[in-house]
Formats: structure tokens, sequence, C-alpha cells
């Protein structure tokens, strides 16, 4: 099996699958929303590590790997703090759930 370098792929093309073959969401979101996001995270909550792990991307915009409950978890926050964030991570959780 071949694996692509992952730096010469678009991040929206990156899908990384995890040893039991389960697809992890690959949230994309702008510098402002993950500002938003991380204004109101406490900094012992999983979110706010989460978010700390973030990476920015060349397109100016902030990539984290998450699986599905974290995602989920994610959205309930944003829905509540940064509502623009919502429906990239809904995608990126509809993305992960698509049969390979």
């Amino acid at each position: 099996m071949t694996v692509p370098n992952l730096l010469d792929l678009d991040i929206s093309q990156v899908i990384l699958i995890v040893g039991t073959g389960a697809v992890k969401p690959l949230i994309e979101i702008s510098i402002e929303q993950y500002e938003s996001l991380l204004k109101y995270a406490s900094d012992t909550s999983p979110l706010y590590s989460r978010l700390k792990n973030a990476v920015k991307t060349e397109s100016n915009t902030i990539a984290m790997l998450c699986d599905v409950d974290g995602a989920e978890r994610l959205r309930k926050v944003a829905k509540h703090f940064c509502p623009d964030a919502v429906p990239h991570i809904e995608k990126a959780i509809r993305r992960a759930q698509v049969p390979t």
C-alpha cells in the first residue's frame, strides 16, 4: 500500500484512516472561528487541548483531526459560541461517515 505524502495534498483532500479502519473528521475552520472557540474553552478542557493541537494551513485556515465524538462535542460548543463554524464541522463529520 502506497501512502501519499500529505504535504503534497490540499487539506480538503486529506483523509486519515486509523488502525481500526475508522475515518476521523478533519475539521478546517477560519482563524477567526478558531480564536472565537479558543476564547471560550477552559484551559483544562479536552476542547482546549484539541484546539491547541490544531495546525495552521498554507491557505491560512486552522485544521484539526479528531474522532467523531470529539467533533460532535466541538459542534455543540460551536453552536453556542461560534455558529459560523458549525457548517464546517458538520461537513467534516459527514465526510468521515462516508463509506470507503
